[in-house]
């Protein structure tokens, strides 16, 4: 990651907008019970996508924070944008993957606390379902009603839905 905030800083010499979405999930049933799933989920969930998140903002704040010393006052802040899920706040699908989404939340609440100060913004975003080349392409498996535990993707709204939201943000 930080090779590719390098090469940001080199070609752009500026970072604005960060928006972290990472997860995983191993093969397998999504909603199971928690001692049924074992560590699998665990590790999936959180050793990779809540580290991931968290290794990214580290490696693009000092970029961020040389970008909000530019910023004119008028201008918007950097932002730091942290894809997260209602699963965070109500139970959905499994237990790691609630605690995964809170732990996003509560990284974006904390980071706020350190960079506001400093003119960065933080938030996190709930998509709804969303129709990503991975879930499709469960849906062309035949994998996806199983997986999901049927939920109905033909509902679910595009990635670009969610960049709109983040852009006029």
């Amino acid at each position: 990651m930080r090779r590719a905030i390098d090469q940001v800083r080199e070609s752009e010499g500026r970072l604005d907008v960060l928006v972290c979405s990472a997860y995983s999930t191993p093969p397998g049933v999504l909603r199971d019970d928690f001692w049924k799933q074992g560590l699998d989920m665990w590790d999936a969930v959180n050793n990779v996508g809540l580290r991931a998140v968290y290794a990214t903002c580290c490696a693009a704040t000092p970029l961020m924070l040389e970008t909000a010393a530019q910023v004119k006052s008028n201008a918007a802040p950097p932002l730091i944008c942290l894809v997260s899920s209602f699963g965070g706040k109500s139970y959905t699908f499994n237990v790691a993957y609630g605690v995964g989404k809170a732990a996003i939340d509560r990284l974006a609440l904390d980071m706020s606390v350190q960079l506001r100060k400093h003119g960065v913004a933080t938030t996190s975003i709930y998509p709804g379902l969303v129709k990503t080349e991975a879930n499709m392409q469960m849906v062309d498996d035949g994998t996806w009603s199983e997986a999901s535990g049927g939920l109905d993707l033909s509902v679910g709204e595009t990635p670009a839905f969610s960049g709109r939201a983040v852009a006029a943000l």
